[in-house]
């Protein structure tokens, strides 16, 4: 009990003043240090206690002015921590009690104020001891409230807390959230041990987490609990010690359930997303559509991590059935002995006969209860296989095959990864629809090209019939067109031009007399001099051969060539005077192989001037009747790369 204070402030309510102060006197008396207020009337008290704060009321209620009764219940009602003490005349064992029971703390006879001082001691030590009372009354409450609160929150905290004894290794306190988490009550928690729930595969070495414990204060590790029904969650352990009566440890236990399946599915799309970078690089680069598809099971069994892989196409065949084409991983028994189909029958119900039935995707996660693998489950299982996914290979709206992938796990095919597996399936479909549309392509350019070189063949057989029947009637300037025809070629070959425009020249050359089979055979075969109308019927034969071909639809300028090969740079040529540019390269070409040859070689009405006169003419004149390119291509043929003219 807190010792009385030193000077005590008293209201002495009291009508009478020298009764106040003889009041005073006798609490002076008794021992009491006190600081008086004499207060005449109770209707000062308000006024008092708002600027004095007394600690003890002495009231005198047998004043006839004073009512003591409304007194003790106005302090009573606004002032109840404050003890009053009364004054009255002689009482009886009643009045006494009345008193007390109306809340006076006390009382003193006007004839023996000596017990005043001690009244008012007892009074103050009978409230302080209540004060105090209530004080821890509403201490305990508050405490027993806090471990109210405190347990709520412990309870309803989100993660589970266990406290355990390091010695038994037996639950001492849990909360609810960890009973409701692996499915036990409080009560049957705290009647097993921690390696009653414990499902991790390796052993749980408290030894060591004790000393990982006293050195570092605090643990934190991974393991497995096991729930009440069996099954199984991923749990963070965060372990502490608490130095309570003795060494305790407090245990903090997360689920990590979602955090573990978030981590496996961002696994899942880095690896599918990887895969699928591949596969389109694969896509790419392939030429072949059965290494393609070779390449891609390779590809998701060994970047993609599935156990098997395969891909099969529809033949439509009266069984509808599907061919394997190719597979990876594991599994070869399992494929070679597959039976599928993919019509509406007992083999064709199965994830891949549907899949191209529907053009759907078909994921199975637990093979041993899918009824689409009723037909296939038992040798699916002996290969250790627990969930597969077959993706429709599309072309436009009907699947032409399907890829299966299969996992060792059930429930492998999440939503993310079924996306990036329905864009590698969109994309395999994609290369071999590519490299069979550029094989049929490649197969029919094949095609093309071999009807034309076999056109080709047949009109240069007929122009060499042609050139033979004309060389037939002038025999006298026979092989002249296959000579300049081989001379020219060679010329355009050493002014670089394409082999396929060389070789048009060549025809050009074969034909370049053709018109002369309407020339009759006696002017053709005449042994002296041409009068000047014979030598213009001659030079009617470019126009003649010009018309002769020009119906011919030849891949060359071969009738215009005929036409102008007789013309001129400086427009002195026949038959139409043509000059420069107008006359086109092969002709110019044409030009200068057929004077080199005819001045080189005999003719019925003058004898050959040899190859020496033939090439001075062309240098001579070169630029002014004759191109001058093919003029400096001829003469480095035969000056300096001992080009000779054929004999035949």
């Amino acid at each position: 009990m807190k010792e009385m204070q030193a000077v005590l402030r008293v209201v002495v309510l009291e009508p009478s003043a020298s009764e106040a102060d003889r009041v005073c006197r006798a609490l002076h008396a008794g021992g009491l240090e006190c600081e008086p207020l004499h207060v005449a009337g109770a209707e000062q008290l308000p006024a008092a206690f708002e600027s004095f704060h007394p600690d003890v009321v002495v009231c005198a209620c047998d004043s006839p002015v004073l009512n003591g009764r409304a007194v003790l219940e106005t302090m009573h009602r606004d002032h109840p921590t404050v003890p009053v003490i009364v004054i009255t005349e002689e009482l009886t064992d009643l009045e006494a009690v009345a008193f007390i029971e109306s809340e006076a703390k006390g009382y003193a006879l006007k004839s023996d104020l000596g017990r005043l001082a001690s009244e008012v001691r007892h009074a103050l030590s009978r409230e302080e001891a209540i004060r105090a009372r209530k004080a821890a009354e509403h201490e305990l409450r508050e405490a027993v409230e806090q471990l109210r609160l405190f347990r709520t929150m412990i309870d309803h905290s989100p993660d589970g807390i266990e406290i355990i004894d390091p010695e038994t290794l037996r639950f001492v306190d849990v909360n609810e959230t960890i009973c409701a988490t692996l499915g036990y009550t409080r009560e049957e928690m705290l009647s097993m041990r921690v390696l009653d729930i414990d499902a991790s595969k390796d052993p749980l070495e408290f030894d060591l987490l004790n000393e990982d414990l006293r050195e570092r204060g605090q643990v934190r590790f991974e393991r497995r609990h096991r729930r009440k029904d069996g099954s199984e969650m991923p749990v963070e352990v965060n372990l502490k010690i608490l130095e309570l009566d003795k060494p305790y440890a407090l245990s903090i236990t997360r689920d990590i359930t979602k955090r573990k399946e978030t981590e496996a599915e961002l696994l899942r799309l880095n690896r599918g997303l990887r895969t699928l970078s591949e596969v389109n690089r694969t896509v790419v680069r392939t030429t072949s559509e059965t290494q393609l598809m070779r390449d891609i099971c390779g590809i998701m069994c060994n970047r993609g991590g599935y156990r098997l892989a395969w891909i099969g196409l529809a033949r439509d065949d009266e069984k509808k059935s599907v061919e394997v084409a190719t597979f990876s991983g594991e599994g070869e028994g399992y494929v070679s002995g597959l039976n599928l189909r993919w019509d509406d029958t007992l083999h064709g119900r199965g994830p891949v006969g549907i899949a191209i039935r529907t053009g759907q995707t078909q994921i199975v996660q637990d093979i041993r209860t899918d009824r689409r693998f009723e037909s296939w489950r038992s040798e699916a299982q002996e290969y250790g296989f627990g969930a597969s996914i077959s993706l429709p290979l599309m072309a436009s709206e009907h699947a032409f095959g399907a890829l299966s992938l299969y996992s060792s796990h059930t429930d492998a095919f999440g939503e993310s990864e079924l996306e990036l597996l329905e864009e590698v399936a969109s994309d395999l479909a994609f290369g071999i629809l590519n490299l069979r549309t550029r094989r049929e392509r490649d197969e029919a350019v094949q095609q093309r090209e071999q009807h034309v070189e076999r056109l080709r063949d047949n009109m240069e057989d007929a122009v060499e019939a042609i050139a033979t029947v004309v060389e037939m009637r002038d025999p006298y300037t026979a092989g002249h067109q296959r000579r300049v025809a081989e001379l020219a070629a060679a010329i355009a070959r050493e002014m670089g031009l394409g082999e396929d425009q060389v070789h048009g020249v060549h025809l050009a050359g074969i034909v370049h007399d053709i018109g002369k089979i309407h020339i009759p055979a006696e002017i053709l075969s005449k042994p002296g001099a041409l009068s000047h109308l014979e030598y213009d019927f001659v030079k009617l034969h470019s126009q003649a051969g010009y018309d002769i071909l020009k119906g011919i639809d030849f891949p060359w300028p071969i009738a215009q060539t005929v036409l102008q090969h007789h013309e001129r740079l400086d427009g002195s040529g026949y038959p139409q005077a043509l000059s420069g540019d107008s006359i086109i390269l092969e002709a110019r070409i044409l030009c200068v192989a057929d004077v080199v040859e005819s001045m080189s070689s005999h003719r019925p009405y003058r004898p050959g001037r040899g190859l020496d006169a033939a090439l001075e003419e062309i240098r001579r004149n070169r630029g002014v009747l004759y191109d001058p390119q093919a003029v400096d291509a001829c003469l480095d043929l035969f000056l300096n790369k001992h080009f000779q003219l054929p004999q035949h």
